[in-house]
């Protein structure tokens, strides 16, 4: 159902309950996939923050330059991305070390701190928009 990605390799896919997917399966035509990219880049938001705060500051650059998009989307399925934008092509580097210097990672702890915590936020905000969209 809902997927969030940060940096390669790294994701949390959320099935949510039987109730939880039954009811968004209802909502069929009501424009799923929208209502679930809101809740995701709202959910994501937080672990940018985070990441943004940890990435290195050399320039500035990088911290300024980490967002969330959205990578894929179709009927009742959203996949949301937390990185550097291409911009800062060179973001990995730091993350994930290189043959001339260790890892430094910003994204993997933000993202680890905050994936239970976003998990659960992801089941609320769905439940409420699943409710404001039954009482339409």
């Amino acid at each position: 159902m809902a997927k969030v990605k940060a940096a390669k390799g790294m994701n949390v896919e959320v099935l949510g309950d039987k109730e939880l997917q039954r009811r968004f399966k209802a909502l069929e035509g009501v424009g799923q996939a929208d209502i679930l990219e809101a809740v995701l880049h709202a959910v994501a938001e937080p672990i940018r923050d985070a990441a943004s705060s940890r990435a290195p500051r050399r320039t500035g650059k990088l911290a300024e330059n980490i967002i969330v998009e959205t990578l894929e989307k179709r009927k009742d399925e959203c996949v949301v991305g937390i990185g550097p934008s291409k911009d800062v092509w060179y973001g990995i580097f730091p993350e994930l070390g290189t043959s001339h210097s260790a890892a430094k990672p910003y994204l993997r702890p933000s993202f680890d701190e905050r994936k239970g915590q976003a998990k659960q936020e992801i089941g609320e905000r769905l439940w409420d928009e699943i409710e404001r969209a039954a009482k339409k």
